[in-house]
């Protein structure tokens, strides 16, 4: 077992500088390594893109976009040590369901009713880039029960987001 975050990271900085090696061998395309939380002094050197999950860990929406800015900070850091490019690979922001049955943040407020909220602050604070800007945005749970996004605010959030950048 890992028993504290420093051997966790130690343990995945180890693990991802192994494995590239190998990936490079049978496959020439690019290669993103994605993670759930980012690390400021993560090294990935060789990794073409870096990304994480955005989620809102059931932080209070007032909380949430200085929550959301530290985590981009940390991602580009380690995009800028690692010499690569960064993205959100995964953008999930659960309301409830049969996948996560947790239907309020720490303060109480409903996920259901803030999910665009959410997704709107995570856009605004990526748009916010002026250098090493983010390569990519990917959401998820198109359809799921209790996190998705079709037909609910948080499409039109999405829809402005993808139109504005085209």
């Amino acid at each position: 077992f890992i028993d504290s975050p420093e051997e966790r990271f130690n343990l995945t900085s180890k693990w991802h500088l192994e494995i590239l090696p190998e990936l490079r061998k049978i496959f020439k395309g690019k290669i993103i390594v994605k993670l759930a939380d980012p690390s400021e002094d993560l090294n990935l050197s060789g990794y073409d893109l870096i990304g994480i999950t955005v989620r809102h860990d059931e932080v209070p929406l007032g909380e949430f976009r200085g929550y959301i800015r530290n985590k981009y900070a940390d991602l580009v850091s380690s995009a800028n040590v690692s010499s690569a490019d960064w993205l959100v690979s995964e953008a999930w922001f659960p309301y409830g369901g049969p996948f996560y049955p947790t239907t309020s943040n720490r303060d109480g407020e409903s996920l259901d009713e803030l999910q665009d909220d959410y997704f709107q602050i995570s856009i605004e604070e990526l748009k916010k880039f002026e250098e090493n800007k983010p390569k990519g945005f990917i959401f998820l749970a198109w359809t799921m029960p209790g996190m998705d996004i079709r037909n609910r605010p948080a499409e039109q959030v999405l829809h402005d987001f993808f139109t504005s950048i085209n």
